[in-house]
């Protein structure tokens, strides 16, 4: 039980950390007109943390430059 508890105690800061990146991630796939598939498909692909959001800008570019 020692073992668990020091596991737990150890793993919350950084499960925080991830949600809350998650959450910055979504709400900016929603600001910039994507969908939650397309949203849901970066953050499951694309496992380098920061580059998702810097990512959203590069699909935002590339948006615009097709028009």
């Amino acid at each position: 039980m020692k073992e668990f508890r020091f596991a737990i105690k150890n793993t919350v800061p950084i499960f925080f950390t991830y949600l809350f990146i998650g959450i910055a991630f979504g709400i900016l796939m929603s600001e910039a007109g994507y969908g939650v598939l397309l949203s849901t498909a970066s953050a499951f692909f694309i496992f380098a943390g920061s580059m998702q959001i810097v990512g959203v800008d590069l699909y935002v570019d590339e948006l615009r430059a097709d028009r």
